[in-house]
């Protein structure tokens, strides 16, 4: 009896502490201050193992975390966004709980985030485990029971994870890439936000992302927030100033120069330009300024703090890596996108070029139609644009650093694609290929469409998607008709691309001339046969970019037909489109050492009917 009765005494003085432990006031210190005293990082999870090093610009962004209701990061790539939501995060269990959800993009993310990032951290720091309570179910997945608080894990795909009793801790991760982030309607950040209502000034949201596009979620509430930047002192000077990109200066590329040489140069020569006295800056002294630098904001009124950080703040960025990606990007869409948001924390903004006949029939080389000036091995795609009455179609044959118009024109019916696919064309070599794969517009005729490419091998239904999609190409299974409950008589994926995204680069890729070797240094060269005419010229220049204002002052840029036939536009849309899908092939092709047999691509699982 007395060993009962001491059991329950000391299960009750148990309860009283952790009761008393949940009302002990936070420590009277900032939580930069806190986390660089108190947050362990093991080996298991960082390259730098240890007590937590935060640099100056990350500190003001955590502190906010306690004064503001809401806490905007939107930063590149190698900026630290981790480790600011991180220490944010052990705070709240170490000096201030309660109940708290960590919200990801997607399940897989949230796994490897709870596995690798969170649990470690909260086992590995002596602060953080002394909360844990020693039950096998302390540390779930997607659920951390702690002595005096409860954890979350969500993502963004399961509003039934984000559903349930109030939160007071909201922290989202990369919350511009949730899903159905641009709908109206409800949406994984709302659904989240709700949430927090029941503890008004109470709760503390902190997001954290890279941004994707203006109108998505991310570079909006970075304008609707503070909108700060962080400024440094000239090394020379001492004027305070934000690190802008326009003051990255770098050697501009030799008439002859390869452009692996050129490259070479922008990583070893680029500096900064103070804006004030013109002083070089180089990345020692960068890695001084940041410790001593300022966040400014423009919108100081506003009701919760937000910061744009760009990757070059971080001292692990050096000024030439970034300027070397810029130059990368200059023929390509994909990787100035990507620096555009990775480097300098801004949206993609689709931007087109309109392109010039003169320009495009530049191209021109010195090949008939029906052949290809080269022995390599090539994949070839017929591209066919379907409309009401009648049907165009082009042919390429590409191989990892080039491509080649082979032949264009029009049909009567969609069956006579096949005898495009049986016809033999030739090599400089005077050997025979064949086309490999058809990509068809289902745009129109969607039935006919969908029946053809059921019927008949390597053949694929294929969509332009003008709005944001997230990916240049995504697929979709489809099982019935259009507008109909019928099954379809075999399986389809309907591939859907980002037309935007490949009609900017087609522009691109004619805009840009040729060097002596035949294509443009590293990267793609789109020749036409020579006998392509004016006609086929006009298809490619039926397109522009126009801007207007929507009423609440948004400046938008849309593509738009100033001509009717735009066909052949359409069908070299499709081919880049190819090339995107089948990148890996046409490289692994281009380091066969004998061509001699054309064979069908070895066709990734996801990509078969």
């Amino acid at each position: 009896m007395l060993e009962i009765y001491k059991r329950h005494n000391d299960a009750a003085r148990e309860e009283v502490f952790f009761a008393a432990e949940a009302f002990r006031p936070p420590e009277d210190m900032e939580i930069d201050e806190w986390a660089e005293t108190s947050l362990e990082l093991s080996a298991r999870v960082t390259k730098a193992p240890g007590t937590i090093r935060l640099r100056g610009y990350q500190r003001e962004p955590l502190r906010s975390f306690r004064e503001s209701i809401r806490t905007v990061i939107i930063g590149g790539a190698q900026v630290g966004k981790t480790i600011i939501l991180q220490s944010g995060f052990g705070y709240v269990i170490d000096q201030d709980p309660g109940p708290t959800m960590v919200v990801y993009p997607e399940q897989q993310l949230a796994k490897r985030r709870s596995r690798k990032h969170l649990r470690p951290l909260i086992e590995d720091s002596p602060v953080l485990a002394r909360h844990m309570t020693g039950k096998k179910d302390d540390l779930q997945l997607f659920e951390y029971n702690l002595d005096r608080m409860t954890v979350i894990i969500a993502w963004s795909g399961s509003p039934s994870q984000m559903a349930g009793e109030p939160i007071r801790y909201l922290f989202r991760d990369e919350f511009a890439k949730f899903a159905g982030a641009t709908d109206k309607e409800a949406d994984a950040l709302s659904l989240s936000e709700r949430r927090t209502i029941s503890y008004t000034f109470m709760k503390r949201i902190f997001d954290v992302t890279t941004p994707t596009i203006r109108d998505a979620a991310g570079w909006r509430d970075l304008v609707h927030g503070t909108f700060e930047t962080y400024h440094v002192p000239c090394p020379h000077c001492g004027e305070f100033q934000p690190l802008r990109f326009p003051q990255f200066k770098f050697p501009s590329r030799d008439k002859d120069e390869k452009f692996i040489h050129y490259r070479n140069r922008v990583l070893k020569n680029t500096y900064y330009e103070c804006e004030q006295c013109q002083g070089i800056i180089n990345d020692l002294d960068k890695m001084k300024m940041i410790e001593i630098g300022e966040w400014r904001p423009d919108n100081p009124e506003a009701e919760y703090r937000s910061f744009q950080m760009p990757s070059w703040l971080s001292p692990d960025v050096k000024f030439g890596e970034v300027a070397a990606r810029f130059v990368d990007g200059q023929t390509d869409v994909e990787k100035l996108q990507d620096w555009v948001n990775s480097d300098c924390a801004e949206p993609w903004e689709e931007k087109g070029e309109n392109a010039d006949s003169a320009v495009i029939l530049t191209h021109r080389a010195d090949y008939p139609p029906g052949t290809v000036p080269t022995e390599e091995t090539v994949l070839t795609c017929i591209t066919v644009d379907v409309q009401k009455d009648y049907i165009w179609y082009l042919v390429r044959a590409h191989t990892f650093l080039k491509s080649w118009l082979v032949e264009y024109g029009t049909l009567a019916v969609l069956d006579d694609v096949e005898q495009i696919m049986i016809k033999q064309y030739t090599k400089s070599n005077g050997k025979l290929f064949c086309p490999n794969i058809r990509f068809i517009d289902s745009g129109y005729r969607t039935t006919e469409v969908y029946e053809y490419v059921i019927t008949h091998e390597y053949s694929y239904a294929i969509k332009g998607q003008d709005g944001h999609q997230g990916a240049p190409i995504r697929w979709q299974p489809i099982k019935k008709y259009p507008g109909s409950d019928k099954e379809l008589p075999g399986n389809l994926n309907l591939c859907h691309i980002h037309t935007p995204t490949f009609k900017e680069k087609l522009l691109l890729t004619f805009r840009n001339g040729f060097d002596d070797d035949g294509y443009n240094s590293d990267f793609d060269s789109w020749f036409l046969h020579n006998e392509t005419g004016e006609g086929y010229a006009r298809h490619l220049t039926a397109e522009t970019v126009v801007e207007h204002t929507k009423k609440n002052g948004q400046v938008v840029r849309e593509w738009k037909k100033i001509r009717r036939r735009n066909d052949l536009f359409d069908c070299e849309v499709y081919q880049l489109a190819f090339r995107y899908l089948f990148r890996e092939e046409l490289q692994r092709v281009m380091y066969q050492t004998t061509p001699e047999k054309q064979e069908e691509p070895d066709i990734p699982e996801v990509y078969r009917r």
